[in-house]
């Protein structure tokens, strides 16, 4: 593999593609795009460039409360509130779960504060 398609193997897997996706652009194996990659992706300035994929995108009790409502009572679908947040699918499912069991409590409180108060 020559020098320059190396080098632009690393530059695609630093922009956050995959070995599948680099080797089908530059048309090689996914075998050549890993031995080109293997041996540049330790490097510090690479490491500096490196986009990585990460879930945590944290959001702002404001932003969060926002999706959930967005999904529970506007009838928005999920994919259009994690992808207009940017967060996780998951994440999102674990944002309503969350929501939903907090206001399951607080129904429960308000449920045996008044129970209390119908005995006396």
């Amino acid at each position: 593999m020559p020098d320059d398609l190396k080098a632009y193997a690393v530059r695609l897997r630093v922009q956050g593609k995959t070995l599948q996706q680099t080797a089908d652009i530059l048309g090689v194996t996914v075998a050549t795009v890993k031995r080109a990659w293997s041996k540049k992706k330790d490097s510090p300035e690479i490491n500096e460039k490196r986009v990585k994929y990460d879930n945590r995108n944290v959001l702002s009790k404001r932003d969060r409360d926002q999706a959930v409502n967005a999904v529970l009572r506007d009838g928005h679908t999920r994919k259009q509130v994690y992808k207009q947040y940017g967060i996780n699918a998951l994440t999102l499912r674990r944002y309503i779960r969350d929501a939903q069991k907090r206001e399951t409590e607080e129904l429960r409180k308000k449920d045996k504060g008044s129970d209390s108060k119908d005995e006396s």
